[in-house]
């Protein structure tokens, strides 16, 4: 008989990596963000989006005008809130 494993929990949340993504259809440029942003604005899931940048998906289908695919194009910076008066006194004139 098999023991379940526990599931360790994370301290402090799920830590993702966030990447950004480019989306066309054939040569025309769609759009950009996350793969979150993208599906909320071209109404499509997210794990479509995810097959659209597999490595499955381009030996799939051969190039057409219509076929979407996605391309990962780096990681996401996290912008942080800085104090004004810090980033005034870091500029030099």
């Amino acid at each position: 008989m098999r023991r379940k494993r526990k599931k360790k929990k994370s301290e402090g949340g799920i830590k993702t990596k966030r990447y950004e993504y480019a989306f066309y259809r054939g040569d025309t440029f769609i759009d950009v963000g996350t793969l979150d942003e993208i599906a909320k604005r071209q109404r499509v899931r997210v794990k479509t989006l995810q097959y659209y940048a597999s490595r499955a998906a381009r030996k799939r289908y051969k190039y057409y005008e219509t076929t979407p695919f996605v391309v990962k194009i780096g990681k996401v910076k996290a912008y942080n809130a800085i104090n004004l008066t810090d980033f005034a006194t870091t500029l030099t004139f």
